[in-house]
């Protein structure tokens, strides 16, 4: 009596290395040496990266966007059960993702008044954006020539996590003093930004230009005597 051995699908390790943000798409039938295959699949969780699928999936495809929550390189392991036409289950293989992080971030300064020709009060607003597609953790502005600036709104869950285009806005002063009128010299005040995963600052300049005022009134009185 003839014995029929069905043949088992086997598959091949894979790796991707992504940048964050970006979709990993991943044709499965491409791994597997028996076309027709079926596919059992899910990924590992990784708390630093969101995306990733992590309930079982039968699509014959990899389709997840992810994004990694930290300033350094992050894996996500998505482990596959290939299945033949005729129901036979092949041996489980891997697909590995390195999610490379795609930290940036950027900083506008600007000032109430651009020019002045008195002592008075100008006001900052530093606008930081992260234009990235990481968390930026830890996020520190400096602004010495105000004295510190205060932030004001964009943090709406209160986290303290700058997160993927969300915008923080901060203000500031400075008062220009009669000191700076009579030295005539621009009011140049530059403001700049980094966080965990942003170690080199990034700047940003307001400036308010003083108009001296030379007018001056002579009063001659003539004291008859």
């Amino acid at each position: 009596k003839a014995v029929t051995v069905n043949a088992l699908p086997i598959g091949i390790n894979d790796t991707y290395l992504i940048s964050s943000g970006v979709t990993l798409d991943d044709e499965l039938s491409n791994n597997v040496d028996i076309i027709g295959s079926t596919f059992s699949w899910k990924a590992a969780d990784n708390i630093n990266v969101s995306g990733e699928t992590t309930t079982t999936s039968t699509d014959n495809k990899i389709v997840d966007t992810l994004t990694n929550l930290t300033g350094s390189n992050q894996q996500v392991i998505y482990t596959v059960i290939p299945i033949a036409p005729n129901g036979c289950i092949g041996e489980s293989f891997t697909i590995t993702v390195t999610v490379n992080p795609n930290a940036a971030l950027t900083i506008e300064k600007v000032v109430d008044f651009t020019s002045i020709s008195a002592p008075g009060t100008l006001t900052y607003t530093i606008t930081v954006t992260n234009t990235g597609h990481s968390y930026l953790n830890n996020v520190v502005l400096t602004d010495n020539f105000a004295g510190g600036a205060t932030l004001e709104s964009g943090d709406a869950n209160n986290n303290s996590i700058l997160e993927p285009t969300e915008t923080w806005k901060y203000k500031a002063t400075y008062e220009a003093t009669q000191a700076d009128i009579n030295a005539g010299a621009d009011l140049v005040n530059t403001a700049s930004v980094v966080s965990t995963e942003i170690v080199e600052p990034i700047k940003d300049s307001a400036t308010t230009t003083i108009e001296k005022d030379a007018s001056y009134t002579v009063v001659k009185s003539i004291t008859a005597g």
